[in-house]
């Protein structure tokens, strides 16, 4: 930044000079380590004020916003929590038993499943058909529940 001196109205000095400004603000802070799927509602934390000048990522400010999430790494004791740390607990988590519905034509069949892939409602995911051992793709419709709808061209291997 460009800078004048004054003295009695006029100016005496001309130059550059540099400032370093530092941002903080209210952050969730933890108080101890957790692991990666701890639910975030469980996470011993504080609110503390603290530097986020460098953060790359948006920081949490309230346990409001932790609701239905979960850890998706590692947290170190007095490590800020920021969104990139948290991920939507999943309806289907990977290798979860699951129920694959199969609708159409008037029908609905049930087969039990292992899931291959994490997901939340109205994501596609692989799910292994236990019974005939095929893999296949469904849609996620709620917790533990995938659905095949008719027609839907659904891939399968063994």
């Amino acid at each position: 930044m460009l800078i004048d001196i004054y003295r009695d109205g006029r100016s005496v000095r001309h130059g550059q000079a540099s400032a370093f400004i530092a941002k903080f603000d209210s952050v969730m802070v933890a108080d101890s380590r957790a692991s990666k799927g701890t639910l975030a509602r469980d996470l011993a934390l504080q609110l503390k004020f603290e530097e986020t000048t460098f953060l790359q990522d948006a920081y949490i400010t309230n346990s409001a916003e932790l609701d239905g999430m979960r850890l998706k790494r590692n947290l170190q004791r007095g490590d800020i929590l920021t969104r990139s740390r948290l991920e939507q607990i999943p309806d289907v988590d990977f290798g979860q038993e699951v129920i694959i519905e199969y609708t159409g034509a008037g029908l609905l069949i049930s087969a039990p499943g292992y899931a291959l892939q994490k997901g939340i409602t109205g994501e596609t995911v692989r799910v292994r058909n236990l019974s005939s051992r095929n893999i296949i793709k469904a849609v996620v419709a709620g917790p533990g529940l995938v659905r095949i709808v008719a027609g839907g061209g659904q891939r399968r291997t063994r």
